[in-house]
């Protein structure tokens, strides 16, 4: 059980601090923990300026307030948000100097740290309102148990944690800043998607769904998905192709023209490039 867990009430000027060095297997294969902590400042105690530090790093404010300088821009980050900022970046952080700043935190890097920040800045920045979600600081404390009584496992249960909080704030985030709407926009234009894949689907049609410029929405489209409108819209079609070639007895053409595409030989040579394979030989191949 961690320190945490025994002494849930702390005081400004609690600060506990563990490093943990990784292992070159961590380092080439998994997130790892490079320092985590939970810490009360007590008014403005804190003041930290930082540059090229290969870290990514994850605050969750439990009271008072916080000060960021990060790329050009002033944040305040309040009781709830949750912080994440990639350190090699400039940035200056400090406590409020009336509140202190109360919060948990972990620095952590790997091979895809900075791509899936990169995915959580696109969508949300980096400030997010979890006010009502104890996921975050729990998983937090779970780390703190795994530093503090480590064992040959430890690394890789680490590693699970923190791409499940990624995930979490990849999925749950909401952007104080006017973008909060962002993750319901979003889910209107996937649905359309879904429900009209098989038409002629024109990038007016998913700019009046969301209501985004068209430069804009294909930015965050491919934030969130990993793919440009247009390939998402295929790689969807191609998906229930699939589907018809294992489960049904529809030739290749009636497939072709059930998903949307408008010649069976465009249909052949995208299924291939993406599967490797022809429908035929993909058919044949009865995948289960």
């Amino acid at each position: 059980m961690s320190e945490l867990a025994i002494n849930p009430e702390v005081k400004p000027g609690y600060e506990l601090f563990l490093n943990h060095t990784a292992s070159i297997l961590a380092m080439s294969a998994f997130f790892y923990i490079q320092h985590i902590g939970h810490h009360f400042f007590d008014k403005d105690s804190l003041f930290c300026e930082r540059k090229d530090f290969k870290s990514i790093l994850v605050v969750y404010t439990l009271g008072g307030k916080g000060f960021l300088s990060y790329k050009g821009r002033n944040y305040e980050i309040s009781k709830g948000q949750v912080m994440i900022i990639n350190c090699m970046d400039y940035h200056i952080m400090r406590s409020d100097p009336k509140l202190g700043w109360h919060y948990k935190w972990v620095h952590f890097y790997g091979c895809s740290a900075e791509t899936y920040f990169n995915l959580i800045y696109e969508k949300y920045g980096v400030v997010m309102d979890f006010s009502d979600d104890t996921y975050i600081t729990q998983s937090i404390d779970n780390m703190i148990d795994l530093v503090q009584t480590s064992d040959m496992h430890t690394e890789i249960k680490a590693s699970n944690i923190l791409n499940s909080i990624l995930t979490h704030i990849f999925i749950m985030g909401n952007s104080p800043n006017g973008k909060k709407p962002l993750r319901m926009r979003m889910q209107a234009v996937l649905d359309f998607i879904k429900d009209n894949y098989s038409s002629d689907l024109s990038s007016s049609d998913l700019v009046k769904i969301s209501c985004y410029s068209k430069c804009y929405l294909f930015r965050v489209f491919k934030a969130i998905t990993g793919y440009h409108p247009y390939e998402y819209i295929i790689k969807y079609r191609i998906s229930k192709a699939k589907d018809l070639l294992n489960v049904s007895s529809m030739s290749i053409d009636e497939i072709a023209h059930s998903i949307g595409f408008e010649s069976t030989s465009n249909f052949i040579n995208t299924f291939k490039k993406i599967e490797g394979m022809t429908p035929l030989k993909f058919r044949k191949a009865q995948v289960y």
